[in-house]
């Protein structure tokens, strides 16, 4: 499927169950979830990317990757995740979603070290989890293949954004240790 070991495979099934139980407990809905979710991908991107040249490759391949993805998760007649309570467009964004992507990049971070998974091993498994999010409204009925699709399109003119509020707010905590020390 969508990885190449069985860590890649535990990581994704925890992260997966770790997004359940925030949605479910704290009735989180679409918008909110995927707009953690979407901030959690630019934090994965920012810690791969070397250089800022390297950014407009790595959202390519980011979104190169996820189409598939998508479209597999379409074909599929099961739901990758327990239904949202709610498909409505985001309009602010709840302290509960907040912790979801909080929850999520510390996992994500934190498991990847403790396992010695590679960032890339994490990305995939990442990117699994976004496919499922993403298959989500089209599996409702309340977003066509081309939509969910011009979605992820959407994300090569965001990610770069989310990748550059990661790296300064990474400059801030630097600049603040050092301040500190």
């Amino acid at each position: 499927m969508d990885f190449e070991s069985e860590r890649e495979a535990a990581l994704y099934s925890t992260l997966k169950q770790l997004l359940q139980n925030h949605v479910t407990s704290h009735t989180i809905a679409y918008h909110e979830t995927r707009a953690a979710c979407m901030s959690v991908l630019g934090y994965v991107l920012y810690v791969m990317c070397d250089t800022p040249e390297e950014t407009a490759g790595l959202v390519e391949s980011t979104i190169g990757e996820l189409y598939p993805r998508l479209r597999q998760r379409a074909e599929q007649g099961s739901l990758p995740l327990s239904p949202f309570h709610d498909y409505a467009p985001l309009t602010v964004m709840s302290d509960q979603a907040h912790d979801l992507g909080t929850a999520l990049a510390t996992y994500l971070a934190t498991s990847g070290i403790e396992y010695n998974m590679s960032v890339v091993a994490t990305w995939r498994a990442y990117l699994a989890l976004v496919a499922d999010i993403l298959v989500m409204p089209l599996h409702a009925g309340v977003q066509s293949l081309a939509e969910v699709e011009a979605d992820i399109m959407a994300l090569r003119g965001r990610l770069p954004a989310v990748m550059q509020m990661w790296g300064e707010a990474a400059a801030d905590g630097e600049q603040e240790d050092n301040e500190e020390a």
